[in-house]
């Protein structure tokens, strides 16, 4: 492991035992390759999804691949 990488890791461990790391520091800003723990009420769908509505042969594809399997 390089200088470097033991570093990094040493300044990600000291991060991630803070008391109340999710407090202080903003949630678009987590520690580098830690993971970050949202509330429900946080999570926004994605603005630019081309699905916004059911595809209107969903059903004709759902019969289709029940009879002939995925081709």
């Amino acid at each position: 492991m390089s200088k470097h990488e033991n570093t990094r890791q040493s300044a990600l461990r000291e991060l991630l035992n803070e008391p109340g790391i999710a407090k202080t520091r903003p949630i678009h800003q987590p520690a580098d390759g830690a993971l970050l723990t949202l509330e429900i009420t946080q999570i926004l769908p994605y603005d630019r999804n081309p699905r916004k509505s059911k595809n209107p042969k969903y059903d004709e594809i759902k019969a289709s691949i029940l009879v002939r399997g995925i081709e």
